[in-house]
């Protein structure tokens, strides 16, 4: 077993969802995700990033220059759905979630 030669895109890396934060996205925790390694990221992307906080999985918006990483989880109170770091690292984005069906 192992990933399907055509979701690779270029150098890719596995990791593991450690919180809720992009639930309504369908990633939930413990799942592994696939991500194509990249330090540059579009406006949209889901991405795998380093920030002061640690790391972190979320959708990169770019407002006047700066970055806002926002969770998809509805049930999360409007002063944690955005995050606005004062330091970013891009690790990479992701293109697949991989996991079993229960």
């Amino acid at each position: 077993k192992g990933i399907p030669e055509e979701w690779i895109d270029g150098e890719c890396f596995l990791l593991r969802a450690y919180g809720n934060s992009m639930i309504d996205i369908g990633i939930n925790k413990d799942d592994l995700i696939l991500a194509k390694k990249t330090d540059t990221a579009q406006n949209g992307d889901v991405i795998v990033a380093l920030t002061e906080n640690g790391n972190t999985l979320k959708r990169l918006f770019w407002e006047n220059g700066k970055p806002r990483l926002h969770a998809e989880n509805k049930t999360y109170p409007k002063d944690k759905i955005d995050i606005y770091p004062s330091e970013l690292i891009i690790q990479g984005i992701a293109l697949k979630v991989v996991k079993d069906i229960r």
